[in-house]
């Protein structure tokens, strides 16, 4: 974040070849950087002096005081002394100090590093009134730099992330995806968490059905209580999105670079596509992928890839959810925090979320504070313990509900 502007605030004049040059080799930015603004400034201020002093000084005193004080000692000394000194003198001072002044700003660079002390007042990078309103002061003092960074968490915290599958005109829908992100402050980890959509659980007040039908049934906070009760753990938090809303937050972070590693994974990421133009009544064929290998993705084909399920299992599924929300961290740290609040406030009035608006916006400086953790990954039902089978007409999953909770226990809780 506040790198980013070190170096365009850096960019003077004479100082422009050494941050390019700093760019190009991150590996050691100040080996030939370095040598090349010593070099420079070394250079030009001993050849300036040498060139003009050596040769003013040579012919001056040298040619007219031996002539005039042996020709006429006595006459020569009142006018001679007075001439001399006043044009000698009077050349040589006004041209030396002049040049060295101009050579000074060379050294500036010192300061630099300290500008971007602030690098939320630039006049393209404010904050609109509304979006100020909204925050609380601790977080608002903050993003203006006058409180000292919210970069650190005390202990574990929890946060249910869900991907709601509604399609037009519905009102509550499955929650197609179920995500425990895991915010290790005590390790400098991050862990999460699949939850598959048809595992076969109890859901308090309700009949035992697939976890993902709890949403339907009582929203949020049925799910959040169906993930105590099956699973023994305690969540307050969450965050819930819809299609739209997860393509839009893609888009603004300017996509994702994925792979397409077959025709088949191709054909069936296109089949979603052709699904959400049909259902959101978008061009036939908009955003369809043409091609095999590593591509960069709008937010339509992201999400596309991120949900197909024909040609795999929901292990893999789940697994390419996982990989696309790491991708989102990954790009969220390439941008400034103002951008990512001006993202977060866009897309506020369409999540559903427990968090307020300044919940969610310190948690942005936390996740810069924990740009090289560890992340890690698990799905429940956990490895091999469960069966898929038929209850009532419907494919579930069947796990041993004990053996998924301590499983949880020890991912969640870091026990080794």
């Amino acid at each position: 974040m506040k790198h980013i502007s070190c170096l365009m605030l850096a960019l003077i004049i004479f100082l422009i070849p050494v941050f390019v040059a700093a760019t190009v080799a991150p590996a050691n930015p100040m080996a030939q950087p370095g040598n090349g603004v010593i070099t420079m400034a070394t250079a030009e201020p001993t050849a300036v002096p040498t060139a003009e002093p050596t040769e003013a000084p040579t012919e001056a005193p040298t040619a007219e005081p031996t002539a005039e004080p042996t020709a006429e000692p006595t006459e020569a000394p009142t006018e001679a002394p007075t001439a001399e000194p006043t044009a000698v003198p009077t050349a040589e001072p006004t041209e030396a100090p002049t040049a060295e002044p101009t050579l000074e700003p060379t050294p500036e660079p010192s300061p630099v590093p300290a500008i971007p002390e602030n690098d939320y007042s630039a006049e393209d990078d404010i904050l609109p009134e509304e979006i100020i309103s909204q925050l609380d002061e601790e977080v608002l003092e903050y993003l203006t730099g006058e409180r000292e960074p919210i970069d650190t968490i005390d202990g574990i915290r929890n946060i249910l992330l869900v991907g709601v599958d509604a399609r037009p005109g519905e009102t509550r829908s499955r929650s197609d995806t179920m995500v425990i992100l895991t915010l290790d402050g005590n390790r400098n980890e991050i862990r999460m968490t699949s939850i598959m959509r048809d595992l076969y659980v109890s859901i308090p007040g309700k009949n035992n059905n697939r976890i993902n039908t709890a949403w339907v049934y009582g929203g949020p906070q049925l799910l959040l209580d169906t993930i105590e009760e099956n699973m023994g753990l305690e969540i307050e938090e969450y965050v819930a999105v819809d299609l739209t809303v997860l393509i839009d937050i893609i888009d603004q972070l300017g996509g994702l670079t994925l792979t397409v590693k077959s025709e088949k994974q191709l054909n069936a990421i296109n089949g979603v596509i052709d699904a959400y133009n049909y259902q959101f009544g978008e061009k036939e064929n908009d955003g369809l992928l043409t091609k095999i290998g590593e591509q960069h993705m709008n937010g339509k084909q992201v999400q596309a890839y991120a949900r197909y399920r024909k040609t795999e299992s929901d292990v893999q599924r789940t697994a390419r959810q996982r990989e696309v929300l790491s991708l989102i961290f990954d790009e969220m740290q390439s941008k400034s925090l103002i951008e990512l609040t001006k993202v977060a406030s866009s897309v506020l009035n369409s999540i559903e979320t427990n968090l307020s608006f300044s919940d969610i916006v310190s948690l942005i400086p936390v996740m810069y504070g924990m740009k090289d953790a560890e992340i890690s990954q698990m799905n429940i039902p956990y490895d091999v313990d469960y069966q898929s089978k038929t209850v009532s007409g419907m494919a579930v999953l069947v796990a041993d509900m004990s053996l998924c909770q301590n499983a949880l226990d020890r991912f969640v809780n870091g026990k080794d």
